[in-house]
């Protein structure tokens, strides 16, 4: 019978590295990601070079497949207990995939021997110092092989820690449970082979915690109010063409008759400041169809604090349509750096002074802020009017009448109460409202 117990370096070739990836990354891999949602964390641990060795934690029999998928780039040729190889068919499987036989009893000389016929290869070398299947809290200093350390400290190489959760066959079928492999900064081999199995199963430990794992896997937060010059590029402009010409426009056509009114004064090769007043939610798309020019646009902050699906969906989305995050109360740094930043990307900026939706038909107290925008900027303002959707029309068979008119465009070197007055005045005007 073949003895599985000593490897020679020519067999860790193409043809076991292939199969391995195919069974472990093809199969596994992809079968607990789906299930599971199987993910592998600390991928930046791993070194970069040179021959290390892999010790994990062991709670199922699925582990040494997972481990070789979360070696990115190596394949690992890990130890197995000698019981599997007394079979024909799962000797063969284990002998494709790189294994090699250990009596977990005692070390041998043959270990030792394939782990240095190992080290010749690009291959790494991977075991389970709990010597069984077992959860991590019966794991302490008293039922760890010491092997592992002593293998390290004959080899002269590090050994990675990893901590696996979630892979036991009840956590596997449990709704809402997920697999993670942590794993830890690499441990130096130590001439102290205790200290060594001490350090690896402190660093197991702390990387089996699983509230600490979490935290790991939370997306921070993302802030809407924030926007820089890169994030108004192709695909954002791609975005605003789908929302114009593939959504808007067939679904508004259905119920409006829209009529643009642009101004001959307004420079096509100059960017602005639009300043609209604002009667419903489809003024910013008609705002950006009426312009022609990329647009980005400031929305009110309450539409991206929601916290349902369907919510977050929605504020996912008009982010990527370029607007970003105003609070209409007070004005942060962030909005003002932002609006530097779309001057920076020779954008142009949306901007409703009446700070919300009003349907009154009426120009009254306004935001300042676009003001002290256009200054900052050095924006030319150009003053905007949209009327007829101050009620939303659903008959198809009497198309209401929707008008948006660009008059000309307000010096941001005026006086501030003059740019206000004029962009009063000019609103009022072309929308037909009291000006009051």
């Amino acid at each position: 019978m073949r003895n599985y117990a000593q490897r020679k370096p020519e067999e860790y070739n193409w043809f076991r590295a292939f199969f391995q990836w195919l069974v472990t990354t093809v199969g596994y891999a992809n079968i607990y990601r789906i299930s599971c949602g199987y993910k592998v964390l600390g991928h930046e641990n791993l070194p970069k070079e040179g021959f290390y060795i892999v010790a994990s934690n062991h709670i199922s029999a699925v582990d040494p497949f997972l481990m070789c998928n979360a070696i990115k780039g190596r394949s690992v040729a890990y130890m197995a207990k000698k019981e599997i190889f007394e079979n024909f068919w799962s000797a063969l499987y284990m002998d494709f995939l790189g294994a090699f036989e250990v009596d977990r009893e005692k070390l041998q000389v043959s270990t030792i021997k394939t782990a240095l016929s190992i080290k010749k290869t690009d291959w790494v070398l991977g075991l389970f110092p709990q010597g069984t299947r077992d959860s991590i809290e019966h794991m302490n200093l008293e039922n760890i092989n010491r092997g592992f350390a002593g293998i390290a400290k004959s080899l002269k190489c590090p050994v990675v820690p990893i901590g696996i959760v979630g892979t036991s066959h009840d956590e596997r079928h449990t709704k809402g449970t997920r697999i993670i492999f942590n794993i830890g900064e690499p441990i130096p081999y130590k001439e102290d082979t205790e200290e060594m199995v001490r350090i690896w199963s402190e660093k197991v430990h702390e990387l089996t915690n699983y509230d600490e794992i979490i935290k790991k896997l939370e997306k921070p937060k993302k802030n809407y109010t924030r926007k820089y010059a890169k994030d108004f590029n192709f695909l954002t402009r791609l975005y605003q063409y789908y929302a114009i010409f593939v959504v808007f426009r067939p679904l508004t056509w259905v119920f409006y008759k829209i009529k643009y009114f642009r101004n001959r004064k307004i420079q096509k090769n100059k960017n602005y400041i639009y300043a609209s007043n604002h009667i419903s939610y489809l003024d910013p798309f008609l705002v950006t169809d009426a312009s022609g020019r990329k647009m980005t646009f400031m929305a009110k902050k309450e539409l991206f604090e929601n916290s349902d699906k369907v919510k977050k969906w929605l504020a996912k989305n008009i982010w990527r349509l370029g607007a970003f995050s105003v609070n209409r109360e007070k004005p942060e740094a962030a909005t003002i750096k932002s609006c530097i930043e779309v001057s920076r990307a020779k954008w142009n900026l949306c901007i409703f002074p009446q700070g919300g939706i009003r349907k009154n038909k009426k120009i009254e107290d306004i935001n300042l802020g676009f003001v002290a925008l256009a200054k900052k900027m050095k924006y030319d303002i150009v003053p905007m009017s949209i009327t007829g959707v101050e009620h939303y029309n659903w008959n198809i068979f009497n198309r209401a009448r929707v008008e948006v008119k660009l008059g000309e465009p307000i010096s941001y070197l005026e006086d501030d109460d003059k740019i206000v007055s004029l962009w009063r005045q000019k609103v009022a005007e072309m929308a037909r409202y009291e000006l009051a």
